[in-house]
This record gives C-alpha cells, structure tokens and sequence, in this order.
C-alpha cells in the first residue's frame, strides 16, 4: 500500500503523472499499483489514525513537499496570473480576502501580508504545511514495523530525478529488485527530460529561483517568522543555496 500525500501548491508533480509503458497503466501510481495498492496523490491530510491502520501488509507513506517559501512565492503567481494556474485561480478566489489581492502590491508585499493572516490562501498553505509536519512526527514517533514513511522533495525531483526516482522505487517496490529495474529504466527514459531546466517550462526548475525574487528584508521577515523558520527546519530546507 503506498500514500501519496503533497498538501502544498496544486501544480507539485508527484505520482500520477504521466505514462509508463513498463506498467501499461498510464502513470508512476498504476506502476507501484501493481505490487499493492495506491492512493494518491491526496491534497488533503488523513488523520493519523487513519494510516496506522493500515492493513498488515507493507505499507509505504510517501510524503511530497516544496521548499516552503519556494511554494509561497508560487502561489502568489498562481492567484495574480490566471495564466498560471488557470483552474486553482477561479476555485480560490472567494478564500482570498480583498485586502489582500495581489495585484497592486507585488510578490515581497502579497507574501508579507498574506502569512500575517489565516483566512488567505498562504495562511491557509502555511497551515497545510504544519498539518503535514505534525502527520509525520507521528507517522515517526508511532512507527510500525511494517509502515514505512518516505520524504520525497520537489527540489531532489527536479534538479536529480535519476537519484529521486530511484529512491522512491525502492521504498515502493522493495521485494522485486528485477521489476523494479525495470520499471526505473521505463520512467527515466520517458520522463528525464522534463526535469532539464532549458528554459521550456512555464515554471522554472532552478531550485531557489522563486526565493531570489524576494527582497532581502522579506526573507529576515520571514526567517524571523517564529513559525515559518521552525516549518522550514523541521522540513529539512536551508535559506540559501542548496536550499534542501
């Protein structure tokens, strides 16, 4: 059994996307599905309760996240350019509150002012954000012998997708090394080249590139954000280069 969990920003690639001619099912899911069953990706957390559970047999957690200042920043190009994320802006329009739109203040004013509030969709992230963290101290401190939780980051995805795949097959897939080969060879074929930052893509795959178009006096805020440093901490993410 694999969960596929990324609570953060919408566009967030994760299992489910695209094909696998290995598997002949249409995504990286349908070929984990064949050695149990996938759930996933899930944009809203189950309770803890709900994954330790679990039937006996293995079980595997797969827990997708984004540098949380990196995804911040996504949003608020998602909520100022309908563009961007054409259906997540017409879905979260009424959840923004008026004061603070986006338009006449800027991406460093947007995030500043929105995380100030919980009623806005970057109060309403950051929460999601500390819901997830809370969902995998558990998933760690109540740990069963037949559970396993994996940390998957977007940044390891898009800069060493060979290395992230790799590990991601190997937690999903741990008792069929030869399927397993197989399987890795079939996605890295068809999917490497999507994570090559040419200059193609509509967002940018540079880890830390979002975090350079703030200001410097908006990352000390945010860094003295006594919320904001801890998540990014516990998430295993830096302010600066490498970022993760």
């Amino acid at each position: 059994t694999a969960w596929a969990i990324e609570p953060g920003a919408d566009e967030l690639p994760m299992l489910g996307l695209g094909r696998s001619a290995h598997s002949g099912e249409g995504s990286v899911a349908a070929a984990v599905r064949a050695a149990g069953y996938v759930r996933g990706p899930l944009r809203r957390l189950p309770a803890p309760t709900t994954l330790l559970r679990m039937p006996m047999m293995p079980s595997v957690v797969v827990l997708h996240t984004r540098h949380p200042v990196e995804a911040f920043v996504s949003q608020y190009y998602c909520v100022v350019d309908e563009r961007v994320c054409p259906k997540r802006t017409t879905r979260r329009q009424t959840s923004v509150a008026p004061s603070a739109s986006p338009r006449p203040l800027g991406v460093d004013a947007f995030l500043l002012a929105q995380l100030s509030e919980s009623n806005t969709s970057l109060g309403q992230m950051l929460l999601n954000f500390e819901q997830m963290q809370r969902l995998r101290r558990t998933l760690y401190d109540e740990a069963q012998p037949k559970l396993s939780v994996v940390h998957s980051k977007y940044e390891r995805m898009v800069s060493d997708f060979d290395g992230w795949l790799h590990e991601l097959l190997t937690a999903s897939l741990p008792g069929d090394p030869r399927r397993r080969e197989g399987i890795f060879a079939d996605l890295l074929k068809q999917f490497k080249d999507d994570f090559v930052p040419d200059g193609r893509h509509k967002h940018s795959l540079l880890v830390g590139s979002n975090m350079r178009k703030l200001q410097l006096s908006t990352i000390k805020a945010l860094r003295e954000s006594p919320r904001i440093a801890l998540l990014v901490s516990e998430m295993g993410y830096l302010w600066a280069s490498p970022f993760f």
